[in-house]
């Protein structure tokens, strides 16, 4: 079984991006995403800046496996929608330019309706985002906000203009109520990008992170999945809550190294 290599969200370090990319190489990471909104925008960095950037970045034994696009409103919400799709482009262009070829996307909550407007205007826009990504040579990949698992095959199944993937959160997955490791399974085709999150589910019913390793899921058995699946793509360290989110990604490599070593 090949090793998948192992990345670490930059805001779990929460550091400048030098400082991060040191922090990274120290616990362990092969590489960082970031949030090209928040955390290192296109015009953060020049051209020249750029070239600095990318070989400091090598001089770490780094790379940019991917980057994030966070929009604050759904991709079937009229309002500043042109302004969010060419960001989303510039995005894409930005994350060729380091490299990476995966540009993770929150498009909020999937309508269920699949003839209802929002549906429409949804399926329009990815595909438009589709074609553009593969005339530059990225890939968007959905991270899901609670949707359930039919209502996303059926809309990365609607999209027929590009590749467009699901970027799979399998802590997601369990605290909305769906065992991940069949997810894997019933979704692999659309696997294109996989966070290496933990969580519990609780009386609620809406589940809460915790350390990888002290949640519910096998992680075991899910990365044995992975490989059955051939994902051969980045697992991205990512932890959202937290007191000590360096000290957990950096317990979270480690964890996953030791399960994912070679046989």
């Amino acid at each position: 079984m090949p090793t998948l290599k192992k990345a670490v969200t930059a805001a779990c370090l929460n550091l400048p991006v030098r400082e991060t990319l040191i922090a990274a190489s120290e616990i362990g990471a092969e590489g960082v995403q970031f949030d090209v909104r928040t955390e290192l925008r296109p015009s953060d960095l020049s051209h020249t800046g750029r070239r600095q950037f990318l070989k400091f970045l090598s001089e770490m034994n780094l790379e940019v496996p991917s980057l994030r696009f966070s929009s604050r409103r759904a991709f079937y919400n009229a309002n500043d929608l042109e302004r969010r799709i060419a960001a989303t482009k510039a995005a894409m262009d930005f994350t060729y330019q380091l490299g990476a070829k995966i540009l993770t996307l929150r498009i909020g909550r999937i309508p269920t309706d699949a003839e209802s407007p929002d549906y429409l205007i949804l399926r329009e826009v990815l595909n438009g985002i589709a074609r553009y990504g593969n005339h530059v040579g990225v890939a968007a990949a959905i991270t899901p906000s609670g949707d359930n698992p039919a209502d996303l095959a059926r809309l990365l199944g609607d999209i027929t203009e590009g590749p467009l993937g699901l970027d799979f959160d399998p802590a997601g997955f369990l605290m909305s109520g769906h065992d991940p490791v069949p997810m894997l399974r019933e979704l692999h085709q659309w696997i294109f990008h996989v966070q290496a999150r933990d969580g519990l589910q609780d009386a609620s019913g809406s589940g809460l992170e915790v350390e990888l390793g002290r949640g519910e899921i096998d992680w075991l058995e899910f990365v044995a999945t992975l490989d059955e699946i051939a994902y051969r793509g980045w697992l991205i360290v990512t932890r959202t809550q937290g007191e000590d989110r360096a000290g957990d990604a950096e317990r979270a490599l480690k964890y996953l190294r030791n399960i994912d070593a070679p046989q």
